[in-house]
């Protein structure tokens, strides 16, 4: 895992830079060719990703901000 405190090259950036600002945080799945019509991602790294995600949304109090 790592934090990235610079430009992604992801739609994630857009979103991050509108205006003044949106919180965003990005979980990529590691991949080999992609872009291409063969993809390929393991399905463990895949579900993996799922569960981290899952994980922090339902550690989210209701009126919690997305930023920790």
């Amino acid at each position: 895992m790592e934090a990235a405190s610079r430009s992604t090259s992801t739609d994630a950036d857009a979103i991050q830079f509108t205006r003044a600002g949106v919180a965003t945080w990005l979980v990529s799945v590691p991949n080999r060719y992609m872009h291409s019509p063969n993809e390929i991602v393991a399905l463990k790294d895949f579900e993996n990703c799922a569960k981290l995600v899952s994980a922090y949304v339902k550690s989210l109090k209701k009126d919690a901000d997305s930023v920790r």
